[in-house]
């Protein structure tokens, strides 16, 4: 990839599940690439995922829902039977827990980094 992409390319590198060692190598070639996680976080089993929401530069995250696929733990799946955009809260809500940071601040960061890679 890096024989393609410029160092600099702005990169959202999607429904991240790989440990943060992986993350550090992605950060270190690609110095604007923001890391997505996703609804995946709220399950206790995402043990990689928790470790990359408790280490994450805000400065680097995402907040996704990868909807339809991934209901967040706690969502009555009698009553939801698809995930939709609205559910990046439930992400930005575990991550806050798991760091230990308001919420506010997640939500902040989430949102600079967006418009960063997204221009929106």
């Amino acid at each position: 990839m890096t024989k393609m992409v410029p160092r600099e390319h702005k990169i959202h590198l999607h429904c991240f599940t790989e440990s943060f060692t992986v993350a550090q190598m992605w950060f270190s070639v690609f110095p604007n690439l923001k890391i997505g996680l996703t609804p995946l976080v709220t399950f206790p089993s995402a043990k990689n995922t928790h470790n990359v929401a408790r280490r994450v530069p805000l400065d680097k995250l995402l907040l996704e829902t990868d909807s339809p696929y991934f209901i967040p733990r706690g969502v009555p799946k009698d009553q939801v039977s698809l995930s939709h955009p609205g559910m990046a809260i439930t992400v930005a809500a575990e991550v806050s827990v798991l760091r230990g940071t308001p919420i506010d601040t997640i939500l902040e960061y989430a949102r600079e980094n967006t418009k960063f890679i997204y221009g929106i």
